[in-house]
């Protein structure tokens, strides 16, 4: 059974059973069970499932090559019932989102950046002589203030690194 959580960037499965005994939420993807083995292979060779224990390893494999890095999924489980919770990449995706809204100028410097380390507002302007100090100045507040790039020193004199993202 499927319900919706209240809480947007979750979902939870809930599931009237508990884990059997010898199973934990530690040691689920080694271990698989079936309460009924019999109706689980003839439901796999007629392809309706998948087999025994594939699709909580694929859930995990997902979310550890997920480019995101979402939150590793939570369980809970006593004698009656367990709950799975599975985390979105909501927040994640709201800072890659802001990421790609750059203009061309920025996503040209950010390469620069990655190539050289650092970049100054000297440097950006050179990158780009049609444009005016105050514009050098807003495209680069607008890259720190989107938590892109850290600025050290003073507006002018400053350099510009990459923040690395956690």
């Amino acid at each position: 059974m499927w319900r919706p959580d209240p809480d947007p960037p979750s979902f939870e499965f809930y599931n009237p059973g508990g884990l059997p005994e010898d199973i934990t939420p530690q040691n689920i993807t080694e271990k698989q069970y079936s309460r009924n083995p019999i109706i689980a292979k003839v439901l796999a060779k007629v392809k309706y499932i998948e087999e025994l224990g594939e699709g909580w390893n694929k859930i995990i494999k997902e979310h550890q090559t997920h480019p995101l890095k979402p939150k590793k999924p939570r369980i809970k489980s006593d004698k009656y019932t367990s709950l799975i919770t599975v985390f979105s990449t909501k927040d994640k995706f709201e800072k890659v989102k802001e990421i790609i809204e750059l203009n061309e100028r920025q996503k040209q410097g950010l390469e620069y950046v990655k190539e050289r380390g650092s970049l100054s507002n000297k440097e950006y302007r050179k990158l780009f002589s049609e444009i005016t100090d105050r514009t050098v100045l807003n495209d680069l507040k607008d890259l720190v203030k989107k938590g892109i790039l850290r600025g050290v020193g003073k507006t002018k004199a400053a350099r510009y690194y990459l923040v690395i993202p956690k």
